[in-house]
């Protein structure tokens, strides 16, 4: 072999030392925004608990859902109700628990059919909560109509302690389509 004639791929690898790192160069362009996708939906419930607020209330819109609520005072008792209804029939399954005071726990898990929104949609949360106590849910629910489906997951709070009883809670719906 003469001086000068070995090629680096005439070596094994790793028998080289690499050479000095080259200067950074310069930034590409932007490339241009992406399309936004269907992103997911906050929901908020804060109702306060008055012998004249039993009225349906729609407080949040997921996908192609209506998720009204009723919380209203009747003889000192809070009367709570969750509806979900759509513009169209759809489907729901949940799974979920519903505590009365952080003492009785119930698992829950059920679905069905969701009428349209102006036919009632259907109830998915109900409480009867006496003075002095609450009831506590903690759920997920899919919901499904032709191709759109939704996963909402929700912690709904009925809360009968104290001067101001009220319903409320926070969820986030995201698309699983």
């Amino acid at each position: 072999m003469r001086d000068g004639s070995l090629l680096a791929q005439d070596l094994a690898a790793g028998q080289l030392s690499p050479g000095p790192k080259g200067e950074k160069g310069e930034t590409g362009e932007r490339g241009p925004q992406g399309q936004a996708g269907p992103g997911a939906a906050k929901l908020v419930l804060d109702r306060p608990a008055t012998s004249d607020n039993f009225a349906p209330e729609t407080f949040a819109v997921v996908g192609p859902w209506d998720f009204v609520s009723r919380c209203g005072l009747i003889g000192g008792d809070i009367e709570f109700r969750l509806n979900v209804g759509g513009e169209d029939e759809g489907e729901f399954q949940l799974a979920g628990v519903k505590t009365d005071n952080d003492s009785t726990v119930t698992q829950r898990a059920t679905g069905g059919a969701v009428p349209p929104a102006d036919q009632g949609g259907t109830q998915v949360m109900s409480a009867g909560v006496g003075a002095g106590s609450f009831t506590r849910f903690a759920d997920t629910i899919q919901i499904k109509s032709g191709a759109a489906v939704w996963t909402v997951t929700l912690n709904v709070l009925a809360d009968n302690r104290g001067p101001s009883p009220r319903c409320f809670g926070y969820g986030t719906g995201v698309p699983a389509s």
